[in-house]
């Protein structure tokens, strides 16, 4: 059951990042990834 939630959570992630980054024109998911990270790096920083 546990698994399966993981593999439902990691599914539902994908998606939503796939949607953002159609939002931003992004087709390098990967790349629109990093920036996510580093922008949340940056916040935590300050």
């Amino acid at each position: 059951m546990e698994e399966y939630i993981r593999i439902r959570c990691d599914a539902e992630l994908k998606e939503k990042v796939r949607y953002l980054a159609e939002q931003e024109r992004i087709s390098n998911i990967s790349e629109y990834i990093r920036r996510l990270i580093l922008k949340e790096y940056d916040k935590k920083k300050e």
